[in-house]
């Protein structure tokens, strides 16, 4: 099947793909505003007779100065994503992909509320404390 190889600084890091996989992407993104630059390898899948999962294969920051190759490859034995289900927590899953919060990573049993759209999981936890920094910097506050 075809799939990505990804070398990072002349390490194979991973052969990215799934018979199940939608799509695969490689992206490369830098943050010059809190100097950071990070390489993300992921998809979608669609498990049979499952929800679409979110799939991960690589998340990796990287160094000035590191060198990224992706080699569009043909694979009989690609590196298993990691799968996070994009489902209303209500629905029950047979598949034992676990719905996590996207920032923190608690789970529905660690939290009190899971908030889901279609593409993003955050916890009422994760949402007091962003409420909170944006309160902290003067946002959402009308002038008296």
């Amino acid at each position: 099947m075809i799939c990505l190889e990804i070398e990072v600084n002349g390490t194979a890091r991973v052969v990215a793909g799934s018979a199940t996989a939608e799509s695969v992407t490689a992206s490369v993104g830098v943050f010059p505003g809190i100097e950071e630059s990070w390489l993300r390898v992921t998809g979608d899948v669609f498990p049979d007779n499952e929800p679409v999962a979110d799939a991960q294969w690589l998340g990796q920051q990287l160094k000035v100065g590191d060198t990224v190759i992706v080699r569009v490859v043909d694979s009989g034995s690609p590196t298993p994503p990691a799968t996070l289900t994009r489902t209303d927590p209500s629905v029950t899953t047979t598949d034992s992909v676990p719905l996590v919060c996207a920032f923190c990573g608690k789970s529905h049993e660690e939290t009190q509320k899971l908030l889901v759209s279609a593409k993003a999981v955050i916890c009422d936890e994760c949402v007091r404390s962003l409420h909170q920094i944006l309160v902290d910097e003067g946002f959402g506050h009308k002038p008296a």
